[in-house]
């Protein structure tokens, strides 16, 4: 059995698969930042390796504004299709030269939205590009320009 933590309070990878599954797992030992777990556990007696796939996925990234006056912030948004019983986390980056974003934003487990700020520079003439999250292998994107 392993535990993942959520606010303090440890959850159990068994309790959140059906007894169908024929799975026990022993031990996770990796996730990464698209919330895939790899461990090892028996399926059907048999020890064997696992790599679990979050269900939820990549809906959007959202930003409160198109255009921005350069040195201000904007707020942006990544929605996922549903909740995970754990906290997952969506990476984030910017090809637009004068604005930049945290490089990964947390999706609190339970919810299916985070929040960020896309900080941007002054400019002497406008700049666009966009503001990207990945996860589990989906990318949305959204267009941002930075205006001096």
């Amino acid at each position: 059995m392993h535990p993942l933590h959520r606010e303090g309070s440890l959850l159990d990878l068994n309790s959140f698969l059906p007894a169908s599954a024929h799975w026990a797992i022993l031990d996770a030992t990796q996730i990464n930042a698209s919330g895939q777990i790899t461990g090892f556990g028996y399926h059907r007696g048999t020890l064997r390796a696992f790599l679990i796939t979050p269900a939820a996925a990549l809906v959007k990234v959202g930003l409160s504004a198109k255009t921005v006056k350069g040195g201000s912030s904007v707020r942006g948004t990544v929605t996922l299709s549903q909740s995970c019983p754990y906290d997952l986390y969506v990476a984030l980056s910017s090809s637009n030269a004068a604005a930049s974003v945290p490089g990964v934003v947390k999706v609190a487990a339970g919810s299916t939205t985070a929040t960020f700020t896309v900080t941007t520079s002054a400019v002497t003439s406008k700049v666009t590009g966009q503001i990207t999250a990945s996860f589990a292998s989906l990318t949305k994107s959204a267009p941002l320009t930075v205006t001096p």
